[in-house]
């Protein structure tokens, strides 16, 4: 199976991060980083890149952009952009990729907007967002090499749905000690045919070793019920980037 090359997509994800801080040099806070992953998911383990920016660019607006991409047996990545306004208003672009050929990859496109409520040192948020979905074919593998009627489904997590939805959102975000909490449920509201709800929970705890070179272990977990049945997996994320 022909793979990513990751050195490729590490200078694509430098130059897009670069060409962002140069944009937003004028803002009064930013912070990001760019490095290297570690990736566990669904019975496999991958290699990837990943880079993140977020700024400050005046008192009432904030930017942020993340990105990874994995490759193994199976591809994952994701490119997440918010604009927050005012604290409280928050426009956000969510798209994710999977699939276990780079040319058949499926897609998630969500666009919503949320509102926004920090208290000390946490953040709420509810918002509506729409979903565009588009699956990736299904693989399946044979059980026993020398009977051909043996194949069986592989197990590829949570199955992407397909058309577009309408969905509500609830999230939270906290830290406890060096431990960051994310939780979300997403309750989808009107689409065609059977409804998907998920559950999304990560737990992120990171320092630094010297420099500016950090390290950060990032655990999700992601639950779907869709057509009856409760679809999850998991995934570990180890990494080693710069920040700056």
């Amino acid at each position: 199976m022909k793979r990513i090359d990751p050195l490729g997509l590490l200078i694509l994800l430098i130059t897009a991060v670069t060409a962002l801080t140069m944009l937003f040099t004028v803002g009064a806070y930013s912070e990001g980083s760019v490095g290297f992953t570690y990736n566990q998911a669904i019975g496999d383990s991958a290699w990837g890149v990943n880079a993140d920016y977020e700024t400050q660019v005046n008192p009432a607006v904030e930017f942020g952009i993340e990105g990874q991409l994995q490759s193994g047996d199976v591809y994952l990545g994701n490119l997440d952009l918010s604009v927050t306004l005012f604290k409280n208003l928050r426009l956000e672009s969510n798209n994710a990729l999977k699939g276990y050929e780079i040319r058949k990859l499926g897609r998630t496109n969500d666009l919503g907007l949320s509102f926004v409520i920090p208290i000390n040192s946490t953040e709420w948020s509810v918002g509506v967002f729409g979903n565009n979905g588009s699956p990736f074919p299904e693989v399946y593998e044979l059980k026993d090499a020398s009977d051909p009627t043996s194949a069986e489904l592989v197990d590829s997590g949570i199955s992407i749905k397909d058309g577009s939805s309408l969905n509500v959102a609830v999230r939270g975000e906290l830290d406890v000690s060096r431990f960051e909490i994310d939780a979300r449920a997403i309750f989808e509201v009107a689409g065609q045919g059977e409804k998907a709800h998920q559950l999304n929970l990560g737990v992120e705890t990171g320092g630094q070793l010297i420099g500016g070179i950090g390290w950060s272990i990032n655990g999700k977990i992601k639950a779907q019920l869709y057509s009856g049945v409760i679809e999850y997996e998991h995934a570990l994320i180890s990494s080693i980037q710069y920040d700056f």
